[in-house]
């Protein structure tokens, strides 16, 4: 009889890990963590990207005939009016609001534009190539920014 006992407590030893319940409800809870985790981050970051896009929106709607003179500059180089791209530059306020890598375009015309005579001649051609990059990167938020496709 005790040999018996200690032969099932002994088999019962040795029975795979993987046969336990409380393995499968702890396996189970790190991957509903996990889960959570994983889709939280995806939702932040595309709630996040959709507020950035909206906020563009705004300011191109508010905006309208600086962003339509970056578009048709980006598009044919021969329409750039560089006198009333100078003229919006001047009184760009919403600056700050951008993103980081948009913000730096519009810095770099910025400081083209209101350089010495000298600095604006040598860089002129530039102005075309920024135009470009700006279009570009509010093209990566939606069409919906400028509102052609």
């Amino acid at each position: 009889m005790i040999s018996s006992l200690l032969i099932s407590v002994n088999t019962q030893n040795n029975a795979s890990i993987f046969n336990e319940n409380w393995f499968n409800t702890v396996l189970g809870f790190f991957l509903s963590v996990l889960v959570y985790i994983i889709t939280s981050y995806r939702n932040e970051k595309k709630s996040k990207k959709n507020e950035i896009k909206n906020l563009l929106i705004q300011i191109s709607y508010n905006h309208h005939d600086f962003f339509t003179l970056i578009y048709i500059g980006a598009y044919n180089k021969e329409k750039i009016d560089y006198l009333n791209i100078r003229k919006n530059i001047k009184n760009m306020s919403f600056l700050y609001l951008l993103p980081t890598n948009l913000k730096m375009k519009f810095l770099d015309l910025y400081k083209i534009h209101n350089g010495s005579p000298e600095y604006y001649e040598e860089n002129k051609d530039n102005i075309h190539g920024l135009l470009c990059d700006i279009v570009n990167i509010l093209n990566k938020y939606g069409d919906e920014t400028f509102g052609y496709k």
